[in-house]
């Protein structure tokens, strides 16, 4: 009998680690994904602002990562959601406008916030920011007071 009870333990405990354990190739992708995870991703073409910009966010305890053109910027979204996105409008290789016309009609991205960050002044820019639905816009030069409102999305 207690040879039995020993069988149907281990038969159970095999059920067990096949239904509950994860092989280590998902545990590897998982570890994987953590690895790749941020909370800004910041898509503009200037490399000194992204230099700035990353270091600022890390000593404030955020992670940020730069891209440089905007089709890069979406395919690096195919793979990760950042908490925020701050957008150049005037990319290499396409708009910021067309980055985000892009974003909100998938639905992962539709509420994210997203942030213009642009030297083109005006009304312009203003009432299309409004149409495609930004979260705001943050006018360069600009002062480090400005990116006080990204520190409340991210909290």
């Amino acid at each position: 009998m207690l040879k039995n009870v020993i069988k149907q333990a281990q038969s159970l405990e095999n059920i067990i680690y096949e239904n509950f354990e994860s092989p280590k190739e998902e545990i590897d992708k998982v570890m994987e994904e953590e690895k790749n995870q941020y909370d800004i991703l910041l898509i503009e073409d200037n490399i000194e602002t992204v230099k700035f910009l990353t270091h600022y966010f890390k000593t404030n305890g955020y992670s940020c990562k730069g891209i440089m053109r905007g089709i890069q910027a979406l395919k690096e979204l195919k793979n990760i959601k950042p908490k925020l996105i701050l957008l150049d409008i005037i990319l290499p290789d396409i708009s910021g406008y067309e980055v985000i016309k892009t974003l909100r009609f998938e639905y992962l991205y539709k509420d994210l916030p997203i942030f213009f960050l642009t030297a083109v002044p005006g009304s312009d820019v203003e009432e299309k920011a409004k149409d495609l639905k930004a979260t705001g816009l943050i006018l360069k030069p600009f002062d480090l007071e400005q990116l006080d409102i990204v520190f409340d999305y991210l909290k």
